[in-house]
Formats: C-alpha cells, sequence, structure tokens
C-alpha cells in the first residue's frame, strides 16, 4: 500500500456535545464496542442494587466469553460505566463501598434464578489510588461470590477512570474487570473502552489529540490518502510504511517487539532482530464505529517504553499515542 501523507494535522477541535434529552434512556456518551463484545444500559437506581443512590445510568461492555468458564482468560472480564451527575462524591472508599452493595445485589438476584447457595457468600472489595504509570485513578481487587456459572467465590482485579464531561455536567466513572492480572493481554480490550470513551464529539475519533503528560503523549495526527476496508488492509498499511511511519511521527521507537516470533531467538540474533509476526498483530486489531467511521486500534509495546496505541479510521485519519518511561 503505497504511502501518500496529504495532510498532516494536529486536530485541535472544539468538543460539540449533544445533552441527552431528558426522559431519553440513551445515553449521551460515546463508548466503543469492540468485535462480539455485548452491551447492556442500565438506568439508576438498579434494580438489583436500589441502595445505590446514583442518578444516571449504567453502560456495561461483556467480552465474548464472559460466562465461559475454563481455559478462558476472559471469563468475567468486562467494563461499565457510571454516568452521574459531576459533583457526586467520588473516592476509593465510596466506590468500594458501592462495589460492594452493587455485587452483593447481583450476586442475590442471579443466583436465586440459578439455584446457588448464597448463605455464605462474602462480598469485599478494596480500592487506592493507582500508580502513577498506570493511567488509571484507583486499582484494587474484589473478592464475590460468582451467581452466573460456578456458585463459587471469585477473586477479581478492578481499575477505575474518572472522565469529566463538563458540557454535560457529567462524571463518568469507568470500571475494568478481569480476574486476569493486570500483565495480561485482556487489560488492552478494556483499556482501549475507556480510551475510545467521549462525551459526544465531532473529531474524527470524537475528542481532540490529547496533551502531554507525565512521559506520556502528546497525541500524533496524520491523514493519509488511503482507504482501509478491514483488518488486513490496516495491518498491510502499518507493515509496508513503517519506516515512512516512524519518520513522519518522529519515533523511531514505533517498534511492535511484543509481537516479535521469540521462537527464532538464538545467540547470534538480538530480540529487536526478531521478525514481527503480522498474523498475531492482526488478530489483536480491535474494530469498533464511530457514527459513520469504522476505527482499526492495536495495542503495542515496544521493548523500551510502555503502551503505545494506533487508531486509524477506514477514510485514513490516523492516531498514534503512548507512554515511554516512569
Amino acid at each position: 500500500m503505497l504511502l501518500r501523507i496529504f495532510l498532516i494535522i494536529a486536530l485541535v477541535v472544539p468538543v460539540a456535545c449533544v445533552a441527552r434529552e431528558k426522559g431519553s434512556e440513551e445515553p449521551s456518551f460515546y463508548m466503543p464496542v469492540l468485535d462480539g463484545w455485548r452491551t447492556e444500559t442500565i438506568p439508576f437506581p438498579l434494580d438489583f442494587a436500589p441502595e445505590l443512590k446514583y442518578e444516571g445510568l449504567e453502560e456495561l461492555r461483556f467480552s465474548p466469553w464472559m460466562f465461559e468458564e475454563g481455559n478462558n482468560p476472559y471469563f468475567w472480564t468486562y467494563a461499565f460505566v457510571w454516568w452521574i451527575p459531576e459533583d457526586t462524591p467520588v473516592d476509593p472508599g465510596s466506590l468500594a463501598a458501592s462495589l460492594e452493595i452493587y455485587f452483593s445485589g447481583l450476586a442475590g438476584t442471579v443466583a436465586e434464578t440459578r439455584g446457588f447457595d448464597t448463605s455464605e457468600a462474602s462480598y469485599d472489595v478494596s480500592l487506592t489510588e493507582a500508580e502513577i504509570d498506570t493511567e488509571y485513578d484507583y486499582e484494587g481487587s474484589a473478592s464475590i461470590f460468582e451467581p452466573f456459572v460456578t456458585g463459587k467465590m471469585l477473586s477479581l482485579n478492578i481499575r477505575v477512570k474518572r472522565i469529566a464531561c463538563p458540557d454535560q455536567k457529567r462524571l463518568a466513572i469507568y470500571f475494568g474487570i478481569s480476574p486476569q492480572p493486570y500483565s495480561d493481554r485482556v487489560w488492552r480490550p478494556l483499556k482501549g473502552i475507556w480510551e475510545g470513551f467521549l462525551c459526544q464529539c465531532d473529531d474524527p475519533f470524537g475528542a481532540p489529540p490529547r496533551k502531554s503528560g507525565r512521559n506520556c503523549g502528546p497525541e500524533k495526527r496524520l491523514k493519509f490518502d488511503v482507504a482501509i476496508s478491514g483488518k488486513d488492509d490496516f495491518v498491510a498499511f502499518l507493515k509496508d510504511n513503517h519506516p515512512a511511519l516512524c519518520d513522519s511521527l518522529g519515533e523511531t521507537f514505533m517498534q511492535f517487539d511484543d509481537f516479535r516470533d521469540f521462537s527464532k531467538l538464538n545467540a547470534e540474533t538480538s530480540s529487536s532482530e526478531l521478525p514481527v509476526n503480522w498474523n498475531t498483530v492482526q488478530d489483536s486489531v480491535q474494530v469498533t464505529t464511530f457514527r459513520q467511521r469504522m476505527i482499526y486500534t492495536i495495542q503495542y509495546v515496544p521493548s523500551v517504553c510502555r503502551t503505545f496505541t494506533i487508531r486509524m479510521t477506514n477514510d485514513g485519519y490516523f492516531s498514534h499515542y503512548g507512554c515511554c518511561g516512569k
């Protein structure tokens, strides 16, 4: 695929947000739906946890294998957002207490329909301020009763991100949930969901480019005269134009080191010389839609940095963002 840059842009455009109409149950925000993931929208108060006194709604994304036990890393891997008024008090302690009520109510309601005994069930959630290099606000764990499949206790890891939507006077609290450790790949799509969350905007990706932070960014944007019609086109574009992309972005460390074929490593070959397994790259691409656009996303980890994210629309808008260092 021939690389032709006809416009290099740093899209700094105002965010045009549309408030949700009063009485409507449609969310006014945008939350990515990954390939095969299921969705659900539940207004507060939640039927299974009416003690939670939030106003707004809960928006959920379930992994395709959410309720398949066994050798399945995506068992109980999902994400949800609480879309609540911006002045709602939020801190690790209050959220942990709310999650205990949430999981207890959920288990009690579902277990009864499954015939599971919850008399000895317990619920314990702990959240603390996240490490500064994780990009999350809070992290923690939960011990809950699993009511859908096993009827047994289950340990979960939790990551929380606060997303302010001042134009809508709303606060989005994102929760990523999985039994898997934070080092597992299941956290990549979970992270992609909150990274793609929008308060509703007109940008090709739904939000202006992110600015520089602690060892992160800024997000760089390019525009290419290409049409991307599928995952194979997207990966072919990255593969065929890698050197030119590095030059255009000014980032020599745009290397897919975690996708290299380490089976070919030997005493005479360094890891940086190993070929990239592009089939694995393609298998890891996530596809979402925003308005009339398809967005292809891949996350990769250079050997000298942390996670980077590449996004590209079907009509050639390109985004690159990540963090390097501690």
